[in-house]
C-alpha cells in the first residue's frame, strides 16, 4: 500500500512520498550526530536546490565553513574554494613588503587543521622604497594620480608572482613609466587575516536551518502556515521579504558549558521562541549568532513552547536543553 502524498514545507506542492528525501536540520557537512534532528517534509526538488545554492556556500565559503577544518570535520588537504564566487578576502598581516597583499587559502598537503596560504600575483605601489606598499591585482592597477601619494614622493613599484614583461606592459597601459621592477621574495611562512562578507545567500542558508528547526519542533503543518510565507519564499526563491529575516548577527554567541564552572563545549546551538513573532537563533561552532525572525502576524494557535537543542561535537549527539543559557563573548 503506497504512502499518502505529502506537502513540502518550502514549495507547498503536494507530491508522492517517494519524491521526499530526508532533510537534516543542520547539514551533515557540519558533522553527523546520534539522535540527529531530521525531517521528512522537504521534497527532493527543494532539497536539491538547497544543496546547490545554499548548503555549498555555507559549507565552503563562510566563517563556519572554515571552522569545519579547525574542528577536524574536514581535512585541509581537501580544501576547495568557490573561486570567483567567493565572498571572502585574505590579506597578509605580517610586517614586511608584502603586508596588505592579497592571498588565498589553498589545500594543505600535510593535512591537519591549518589551511595553507598562497600570495596572489599582484603589483605593489609605495611613496618610498621602504613602503608600506599598496597591493593590486594586475587587472585593477590604479592611475598614478589616484594613489593619493604626497607630491614629490619617491615612487616605488614591486611585483609579486607576475612575469616582468607582463607587469611592464600593464603599467605602461595604465600610464606609468616603464623600467626595471623589483620582485618581492615571499616569506616562507605567511600570516594573514580573512575577512568575510556575509551575503544574502548565507543569510538564506542560515534561515533554512532555522526554518527546518521550526518544522522539527512544531511540526510540518505549523511550518506550512501562511504566517511563514515571507521566510519560506525568501529561503526557497530568494524573493525580497520587505524586511530583514535575519535581523541580527553577533560575534558573542550562545555557549554551552559542561558544568557550572566547566569549560565551553564545542558544538552548534539552535533555539526557538514565540515572542511577538516566532524567532530562532542559530549558532554553528559558537562562531556567530544569527537571530532569524520566521513569522509575521498573529496565529490562531496557542503560543509555541520555547525549545533549544545543542549539537555536541565531542560526543557527536544532539541533546535538548532548557532555554536558560549564558551569553558571553568568546575569550580572545
Amino acid at each position: 500500500m503506497s504512502e499518502s502524498p505529502r506537502t513540502c514545507i518550502y514549495c507547498l506542492e503536494q507530491k508522492p512520498a517517494a519524491q521526499f528525501d530526508t532533510e537534516h536540520v543542520v547539514g551533515q557537512a557540519f558533522a553527523r550526530f546520534q539522535d540527529n534532528l531530521v525531517l521528512d517534509c522537504v521534497c527532493r526538488a527543494c532539497n536539491g536546490l538547497f544543496g546547490r545554492e545554499l548548503d555549498e556556500k555555507l559549507a565552503v565559503d563562510s566563517p563556519e565553513g572554515l571552522d569545519r577544518y579547525r574542528h577536524g570535520l574536514k581535512s585541509t588537504a581537501d580544501y576547495r574554494s568557490l573561486g570567483r564566487r567567493t565572498t571572502h578576502q585574505v590579506r597578509v598581516t605580517a610586517d614586511g613588503p608584502l603586508k596588505g597583499a592579497l592571498a588565498r587559502h589553498v589545500p594543505n598537503p600535510g593535512g591537519g587543521r591549518q589551511l595553507a596560504l598562497e600570495v596572489l600575483p599582484q603589483i605593489g605601489f609605495a611613496p618610498t622604497p621602504d613602503g608600506p606598499f599598496d597591493w593590486y591585482p594586475i587587472a585593477a592597477i590604479p592611475k598614478k594620480s589616484d594613489l593619493g601619494y604626497p607630491k614629490g614622493s619617491t615612487f616605488s613599484i614591486q611585483i609579486q608572482g607576475i612575469e616582468m614583461g607582463a607587469a611592464q606592459a600593464a603599467l605602461a597601459a595604465a600610464g606609468y613609466p616603464t623600467g626595471p621592477i623589483e620582485p618581492v621574495k615571499p616569506a616562507e611562512t605567511v600570516q594573514a587575516q580573512t575577512t568575510f562578507v556575509i551575503d544574502d545567500v548565507q543569510y538564506r542558508a542560515i534561515s533554512k536551518v532555522a526554518f527546518n528547526y521550526l518544522a522539527f519542533v512544531a511540526g510540518a503543518a505549523i511550518a506550512r502556515m501562511p504566517q511563514f510565507n515571507e521566510a519560506r519564499r525568501y529561503i526557497r526563491y530568494a524573493s525580497d521579504p520587505g524586511r530583514n529575516i535575519v535581523r541580527q548577527v553577533a560575534d558573542s554567541p550562545v555557549t554551552v558549558s559542561d558544568g557550572p564552572e566547566g569549560r565551553d563545549v564545542p558544538g552548534h546551538f539552535i533555539t526557538l521562541r514565540h515572542e511577538a513573532d516566532i524567532v530562532a537563533e542559530v549558532s554553528l561552532f559558537s562562531s556567530l549568532l544569527y537571530v532569524v525572525a520566521l513569522s509575521v502576524g498573529d496565529f490562531a494557535i496557542g503560543r509555541l513552547p520555547a525549545s533549544a537543542h545543542f549539537f555536541d561535537l565531542e560526543k557527536r549527539r544532539v541533546v535538548a536543553l532548557p532555554l536558560v543559557v549564558v551569553r558571553r563573548p568568546k575569550p580572545e
